[in-house]
């Protein structure tokens, strides 16, 4: 998933991002929960900050992170998350 530049992967249970001007991925963090190829993968980010990242995983919630994604935190009252 692309947006404003910045690039990320979501498989399995893990986040990566792209690193800048590379063609290699960081893992940000692998606690998500387990998303199949099936599932839809929503990644936004906060143009102003681009450490904030809201992610929204299906069946599984909306997820946000104040850090570029190394620490996410869901929404609780949020069960599904078709688009943002």
């Amino acid at each position: 998933v692309e947006e404003d530049g910045e690039k990320y992967i979501v498989q399995e249970n893990c986040l990566y991002r792209k690193i800048p001007g590379k063609e290699l991925y960081k893992l940000m963090n692998n606690t998500l929960p387990r998303v199949d190829s099936s599932e839809r993968v929503i990644v936004k980010i906060n143009p102003l900050n681009s450490n904030e990242l809201w992610l929204g995983l299906g069946n599984h919630g909306l997820f946000y992170s104040l850090d570029g994604g190394a620490n996410l935190q869901q929404i609780s009252h949020i069960r599904r998350v078709e688009y943002l």
